[in-house]
Protein backbone atom coordinates (compact mmCIF):
# COMPACT_ATOMS: atom_id res chain seq x y z
CA UNK A 1 0.00 0.00 0.00
CA UNK A 2 1.28 3.67 -0.91
CA UNK A 3 0.19 6.70 0.50
CA UNK A 4 -0.44 9.12 -2.88
CA UNK A 5 -1.32 13.24 -2.75
CA UNK A 6 -2.83 15.74 -4.93
CA UNK A 7 -2.28 19.16 -4.35
CA UNK A 8 -4.96 21.31 -5.20
CA UNK A 9 -4.00 24.87 -3.95
CA UNK A 10 -3.77 26.37 -6.74
CA UNK A 11 -7.45 25.75 -8.22
CA UNK A 12 -8.97 26.78 -4.50
CA UNK A 13 -11.64 29.39 -5.48
CA UNK A 14 -12.33 32.71 -2.86
CA UNK A 15 -15.51 33.28 -1.24
CA UNK A 16 -17.01 36.31 -2.11
CA UNK A 17 -16.06 38.30 1.30
CA UNK A 18 -13.14 40.25 -0.29
CA UNK A 19 -11.35 38.69 2.42
CA UNK A 20 -9.77 35.70 1.04
CA UNK A 21 -7.21 36.05 -2.29
CA UNK A 22 -4.01 35.64 -3.56
CA UNK A 23 -1.33 36.97 -2.30
CA UNK A 24 2.26 37.30 -2.40
CA UNK A 25 4.48 35.93 0.16
CA UNK A 26 7.16 38.50 0.47
CA UNK A 27 4.24 41.04 2.16
CA UNK A 28 5.03 38.77 5.09
CA UNK A 29 8.26 36.70 4.91
CA UNK A 30 11.28 38.96 6.05
CA UNK A 31 13.99 38.51 4.23
CA UNK A 32 12.03 38.58 0.52
CA UNK A 33 14.18 35.55 -0.84
CA UNK A 34 11.78 33.14 -2.50
CA UNK A 35 8.61 35.32 -3.56
CA UNK A 36 5.15 33.08 -4.22
CA UNK A 37 1.47 32.77 -4.49
CA UNK A 38 -0.17 31.97 -1.00
CA UNK A 39 -4.20 32.07 -0.44
CA UNK A 40 -4.45 34.53 2.27
CA UNK A 41 -6.93 34.75 4.92
CA UNK A 42 -6.89 38.30 5.77
CA UNK A 43 -9.88 38.32 8.06
CA UNK A 44 -10.30 36.51 11.83
CA UNK A 45 -13.84 37.42 13.05
CA UNK A 46 -15.66 35.52 10.41
CA UNK A 47 -16.08 32.60 8.64
CA UNK A 48 -14.00 32.70 5.70
CA UNK A 49 -13.81 29.76 2.82
CA UNK A 50 -12.28 28.74 -0.36
CA UNK A 51 -13.39 25.89 -2.51
CA UNK A 52 -12.17 23.21 -5.23
CA UNK A 53 -13.44 20.30 -6.64
CA UNK A 54 -11.40 17.09 -8.45
CA UNK A 55 -11.63 13.89 -9.22
CA UNK A 56 -10.44 11.05 -7.00
CA UNK A 57 -7.61 8.80 -8.71
CA UNK A 58 -9.05 5.55 -10.04
CA UNK A 59 -6.24 3.81 -7.78
CA UNK A 60 -8.14 5.22 -4.31
CA UNK A 61 -8.32 2.77 -1.51
CA UNK A 62 -8.83 4.26 1.56
CA UNK A 63 -7.08 6.71 4.53
CA UNK A 64 -8.46 10.17 2.95
CA UNK A 65 -7.25 13.23 4.55
CA UNK A 66 -6.55 16.75 3.90
CA UNK A 67 -3.68 18.79 4.99
CA UNK A 68 -3.41 22.01 5.24
CA UNK A 69 -0.14 23.75 5.00
CA UNK A 70 0.05 27.08 5.96
CA UNK A 71 2.11 30.38 7.99
CA UNK A 72 1.32 33.40 9.79
CA UNK A 73 3.69 35.96 10.69
CA UNK A 74 2.18 36.03 14.21
CA UNK A 75 4.14 35.04 16.51
CA UNK A 76 1.35 32.75 18.61
CA UNK A 77 -2.53 31.93 18.51
CA UNK A 78 -4.85 29.45 17.37
CA UNK A 79 -6.65 28.28 13.89
CA UNK A 80 -9.56 27.06 13.82
CA UNK A 81 -9.77 24.83 10.30
CA UNK A 82 -13.23 23.42 8.92
CA UNK A 83 -12.96 21.13 5.75
CA UNK A 84 -16.43 19.87 4.45
CA UNK A 85 -16.53 16.97 1.70
CA UNK A 86 -18.94 15.97 -0.64
CA UNK A 87 -18.48 13.33 -3.31
CA UNK A 88 -20.51 13.61 -6.39
CA UNK A 89 -21.05 9.97 -8.33
CA UNK A 90 -21.52 8.41 -11.58
CA UNK A 91 -23.78 9.34 -14.04
CA UNK A 92 -26.86 11.32 -13.41
CA UNK A 93 -27.20 9.42 -9.79
CA UNK A 94 -25.85 12.47 -7.09
CA UNK A 95 -26.59 16.07 -7.21
CA UNK A 96 -23.75 18.46 -8.36
CA UNK A 97 -25.55 21.13 -6.22
CA UNK A 98 -25.91 19.31 -2.47
CA UNK A 99 -27.73 20.54 0.32
CA UNK A 100 -25.65 19.25 2.90
CA UNK A 101 -21.87 18.27 3.36
CA UNK A 102 -21.45 14.71 3.57
CA UNK A 103 -18.63 15.32 5.90
CA UNK A 104 -18.01 18.22 8.10
CA UNK A 105 -14.67 18.08 9.77
CA UNK A 106 -12.84 20.44 12.18
CA UNK A 107 -9.29 20.69 13.77
CA UNK A 108 -7.06 23.68 15.95
CA UNK A 109 -3.85 24.42 15.31
CA UNK A 110 -1.65 26.40 16.99
CA UNK A 111 0.86 28.84 15.46
CA UNK A 112 4.20 28.26 17.57
CA UNK A 113 7.10 30.63 15.93
CA UNK A 114 6.18 33.55 13.17
CA UNK A 115 6.59 32.25 9.67
CA UNK A 116 7.06 28.54 9.90
CA UNK A 117 5.34 26.32 7.98
CA UNK A 118 2.67 24.71 9.66
CA UNK A 119 1.01 21.17 9.30
CA UNK A 120 -2.39 20.17 9.77
CA UNK A 121 -4.32 17.32 8.89
CA UNK A 122 -7.94 16.52 9.10
CA UNK A 123 -8.78 12.59 8.35
CA UNK A 124 -12.01 11.93 6.46
CA UNK A 125 -13.91 8.94 6.85
CA UNK A 126 -12.80 6.11 3.87
CA UNK A 127 -16.28 4.64 3.25
CA UNK A 128 -17.52 7.82 1.80
CA UNK A 129 -15.64 8.15 -0.99
CA UNK A 130 -15.08 6.24 -4.17
CA UNK A 131 -12.33 6.17 -7.02
CA UNK A 132 -13.64 8.23 -9.58
CA UNK A 133 -15.81 10.39 -7.26
CA UNK A 134 -15.95 13.93 -8.43
CA UNK A 135 -14.93 15.66 -4.65
CA UNK A 136 -16.36 18.87 -3.54
CA UNK A 137 -14.25 20.84 -1.13
CA UNK A 138 -14.64 23.39 1.07
CA UNK A 139 -11.54 24.58 3.60
CA UNK A 140 -12.59 27.12 5.83
CA UNK A 141 -10.67 29.21 8.85
CA UNK A 142 -13.49 30.20 11.24
CA UNK A 143 -13.26 32.95 12.80
CA UNK A 144 -16.29 32.94 14.58
CA UNK A 145 -15.11 30.12 16.85
CA UNK A 146 -14.06 30.84 19.93
CA UNK A 147 -10.92 28.25 19.34
CA UNK A 148 -9.59 30.45 17.00
CA UNK A 149 -7.60 32.80 19.01
CA UNK A 150 -5.21 34.14 16.40
CA UNK A 151 -5.68 37.36 15.80
CA UNK A 152 -3.70 38.68 12.23
CA UNK A 153 -3.40 37.18 8.39
CA UNK A 154 -3.01 33.28 8.34
CA UNK A 155 -1.34 32.69 4.49
CA UNK A 156 -2.07 29.43 2.87
CA UNK A 157 0.79 27.98 1.02
CA UNK A 158 -0.62 24.13 0.07
CA UNK A 159 -3.63 22.41 0.39
CA UNK A 160 -3.13 18.27 -0.60
CA UNK A 161 -5.82 15.19 -0.64
CA UNK A 162 -3.85 12.06 0.59
CA UNK A 163 -5.20 8.73 0.12
CA UNK A 164 -3.51 5.02 0.01
CA UNK A 165 -3.51 2.57 -2.89
CA UNK A 166 -4.59 -1.21 -2.53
Amino acid sequence: MATHKIDFTKILLPDSSGNVGPGNSASYDTNDRYPHEVLVFKDTATKLSASASFTIPNNYVSAPTIAIRWRTAVASGDVRWNVELTPIRGDNTTSGDPAADTEALAVTDSAGTALRLMATSIAGTAGNYQADDLLLVKVSRDGTNVADTLVGDVFIEAVQFTYADA
